[in-house]
């Protein structure tokens, strides 16, 4: 739907490999982002880490257009966007 924004939830027993994953997501829409010449905030991406030690990132609209590629990779979810407050609480991919 047009104006939803993508949950990634990176869930994995193993830390390390959930960290590299997580990584893995930065790096890629990091590079794709570089390659349109794009600032972090003309496609903003935010995350967290859960209390169960899961890796949440949020893809803004704008976001999913740039890194569609990367993206397909990962399981993702609609969601709506975060609301204020929560986005407060996270951080955001630079």
């Amino acid at each position: 739907m047009l104006g939803d924004w993508l949950q990634v939830t990176i869930q994995d027993p193993n830390s390390d490999v959930a960290a590299s994953s997580a990584e893995g997501l930065v790096n890629g829409f990091s590079q794709a982002r570089r390659d349109k010449m794009l600032l972090p905030d003309d496609a903003p991406v935010f995350y967290g880490i859960t209390n169960t030690s899961d890796y949440v990132f949020y893809f803004s609209p704008a976001a999913i257009e740039v890194g569609i590629e990367v993206l397909r990779g990962y399981s993702t979810t609609s969601c709506k966007q975060p609301d204020a407050e929560d986005l407060r609480n996270l951080k955001k991919v630079s």
